[in-house]
């Protein structure tokens, strides 16, 4: 069972339940959709970029597609090739981003740096796995 997996049935229960999925599911809508407001504000108002998540900190940050250049380059500096190619790729995805469309979240965690889009006309398309860059 990966992570999605064991977070789900952490909810709903080992029997997956069909009621309770279809109530975590409607849950997670109202959520992303209420993230996603949040984040075009934030595109607004400080430019292209993804929201940076990290669990150790009280309040999300905002990063620019200049602080990523600026990650990459310092990452470079230092000859951290993994992180800088991690944030090579974020870097890549959130250019392409229409915030109208699809919103951009780069997690940071003890298992790494994962990098999210939400597809606000696929919702079930969402996967949060390590790596989930294509």
């Amino acid at each position: 069972m990966n992570r999605r997996e064991r977070l789900i049935a952490s909810v709903i229960g080992e029997d997956m339940d069909p009621q309770k999925a279809a109530f975590l599911e409607t849950t997670i809508k109202f959520i992303l959709a209420d993230q996603g407001e949040q984040y075009l504000k934030l595109w607004n108002l400080k430019g292209p970029g993804v929201m940076r998540l990290n669990p150790t900190q009280e309040t999300d940050s905002w990063c620019t597609l200049q602080d990523l250049q600026d990650d990459i380059r310092l990452c470079d500096s230092l000859n951290n090739d993994d992180l800088g190619e991690s944030l090579k790729r974020i870097l890549n995805r959130a250019e392409k981003i229409d915030p109208r469309k699809i919103s951009g979240y780069m997690i940071l965690d003890k298992k790494g740096i994962r990098y999210v889009e939400i597809d606000y006309e696929n919702y079930d398309k969402v996967d949060a796995a390590p790596c989930s860059i294509d």
